[in-house]
């Protein structure tokens, strides 16, 4: 009986090994960056005085995609980024799994006693139960299972390896987009031809063999600035993971603040290439003139241009800045930003109120603001104390609780050690007695999961141990709390 019951507690004391594939970190795919690589263009029949073009055309594309912040994923990416997870953690357990089937493996010739030996060889065993369990989960887990970001930072580089051309790159694009943690390179070539010039241009996904791009242009050495521009646009639209759409905003006066749809992107002037296609609402204020507010339709890949000239007007202006920043404003009902914020003075009496999470809520009539800008520091907000002591009497019952259930587990390895204890003694009496082979190999059985039972005893010892360290710490954090929350 005691025999049938080793395996179902050494599972018990492995089982938090193979818990850990439900570790959420596991089964979450932690990428900082989106790395876009731009290596450096290929030349052909280029005199000296035109070899800068191999330098400068990267760079020019890179600046004109600078601006880009963040690349968003499509689901064809999310799928490839999250097999190509799961295939790297079957790997790395198929190769762990050999490294252990290598190791037992030399046990066979080793020169160890024979105890020691079948000790040695029985935790490699139990290892590779393990990593057999955690393979099987791997191999059968869902896709939807992993938790991927829906975008990522863009991180732009260029590579000026002359290795890095685009005839080698088509051949073994991948392997080098492996070897650098690149999710998309650029690569491009020019040629000279009399007066002309033959640009060639591609861009490569790490989770696709073709090219997602293609462009190919005849330029004059003038007209290679636009060309750059036209691939520029093409590659934008690609890094970003969307569509997108521009707007060019030029205002009078130049220190006027530019938002859209009531974020600030922009003083005096502003051009991007990032905004979503759509209707989009454009404010342009500044002190002393009509703060002036319009709707625009911004096309898909095209670049609109606003010309506004302010008006001067009466309106006064009213600077809110809060310690901590990043506090949300209200004027009545109405939420009109973040702080710091830069707005009109209401004309009627509004009631002003400042907030943030996990800070006290400032509030103020708009009639007892002087001077065209306010400061507010935010205080942390108070601490619960029946809150305090709720939570502390849970944690408390809930340490007892566990420490309550890890006593049972040393009493019961106890028992079976000691009588797995007496049988390997009665074993070695009889062969010490009789020289029967079997009471030998019986002998070594017994104490073999003796010893087995035995440090698994000292083990739940440890846990129980700890268990009630923890649960004196929390019924220290209890006492605290109801002495607190009777105080005045």
């Amino acid at each position: 009986m005691i025999r049938k019951l080793i395996p179902f507690f050494l599972f018990l004391i492995s089982f938090p090994a193979f818990s850990q594939v439900l570790d959420s970190s596991m089964l979450s795919i932690e990428k900082e960056t989106w790395n876009v690589g731009m290596s450096r263009f290929t030349g052909f029949n280029l005199d000296k005085k035109h070899e800068y073009l191999l330098t400068s055309l990267p760079l020019l594309l890179i600046e004109n995609i600078s601006d880009i912040e963040n690349h968003q994923f499509s689901e064809e990416e999310k799928e490839y980024y999250i097999h190509q997870h799961i295939d790297e953690q079957i790997i790395s357990i198929e190769k762990s799994k050999s490294e252990l089937h290598r190791q037992r493996d030399i046990l066979l010739f080793s020169e160890k006693e024979k105890k020691d030996r079948q000790k040695l060889y029985d935790d490699l065993s139990l290892q590779m139960t393990g990593k057999e369990e955690l393979l099987s989960l791997w191999e059968n887990l869902s896709p939807e299972e992993i938790f991927m970001q829906e975008s990522l930072p863009v991180l732009i580089e260029s590579y000026a390896d002359e290795g890095n051309q685009l005839i080698e790159l088509r051949s073994g694009t991948q392997k080098y987009m492996d070897k650098e943690g690149l999710d998309l390179l650029l690569s491009g070539s020019i040629e000279r031809v009399d007066d002309l010039f033959f640009l060639s241009f591609s861009c490569f996904n790490i989770n696709n063999k073709m090219s997602l791009l293609d462009i190919s242009r005849t330029a004059r050495e003038e007209e290679i600035d636009s060309v750059l521009l036209e691939i520029s646009d093409q590659v934008r639209t690609i890094i970003l993971g969307r569509t997108w759409a521009g707007l060019n905003v030029s205002v009078t006066p130049e220190n006027a603040l530019i938002s859209i749809d009531g974020k600030t992107l922009g003083v005096g002037s502003l051009l991007t290439k990032t905004l979503l296609p759509g209707f989009a609402t454009v404010q342009i204020k500044t002190t002393g003139f009509q703060t002036q507010s319009q709707q625009i339709y911004l096309a898909p890949e095209r670049i609109q241009s606003l010309e506004v000239n302010l008006t001067a007007g009466e309106s006064e202006s009213l600077f809110i800045f809060s310690d901590p920043p990043g506090a949300d404003v209200y004027m009545g009902a109405l939420w009109i930003g973040q702080t710091p914020l830069f707005t009109e003075r209401p004309a009627q009496l509004e009631q002003l109120k400042i907030s943030k999470e996990n800070y006290m809520s400032f509030f103020m009539s708009t009639r007892e603001l002087l001077g065209d800008s306010i400061t507010v520091e935010l205080g942390l907000t108070l601490y619960d104390k029946e809150k305090k002591l709720k939570d502390s009497k849970s944690a408390f019952y809930r340490a007892l609780g566990w420490f309550s259930l890890s006593v049972g587990v040393p009493l019961i390895l106890s028992g079976i050690y000691q009588n797995l204890d007496n049988r390997y003694y009665n074993y070695a009496i009889d062969y010490n007695s009789t020289g029967n082979p079997e009471s030998y190999d019986k002998a070594l059985e017994y104490k073999n999961h003796a010893d087995i039972a035995y440090y698994s005893y000292w083990g739940g010892v440890a846990v129980s141990g700890t268990l009630l360290v923890n649960t004196i710490f929390k019924l220290r954090s209890y006492i605290r709390a109801a002495e607190e929350s009777t105080e005045d």
